[in-house]
């Protein structure tokens, strides 16, 4: 169960909440995300989108990348070139298709 949590932060001219909700026995999560976006007069627009987020073995990521011509699957964590550990929380996928390096 992925449990239910919020999340939000204030970078300045960008506001978000991150907004996680799951129910038990499922292996994916809705993330509410809400964005406000400062103007040019000081007020804020305010935008959202929901996202379904799902989790996958890796060996089934790997397994079903190779079956669609991406033989080189390697992860991540978050968008850097640091390999993943017990303590990720997002991985990212770069996949290669064979031949082109």
């Amino acid at each position: 169960h992925w449990g239910n949590r919020m999340w939000a932060g204030d970078q300045g001219d960008l506001a978000f909440i991150w907004d996680f909700t799951s129910e038990p026995d499922t292996t994916y999560c809705d993330l509410h995300y809400t964005q406000f976006t400062r103007d040019g007069d000081g007020t804020y627009t305010g935008t959202r989108e929901v996202h379904r987020l799902y989790a996958i073995e890796d060996d089934d990521i790997r397994a079903q990348a190779h079956a669609a011509g991406f033989p080189d699957a390697r992860v991540y964590e978050n968008y850097s070139p640091r390999p993943v550990s017990e303590s990720t929380r997002y991985a990212t996928w770069v996949l290669t298709r064979a031949g082109e390096e």
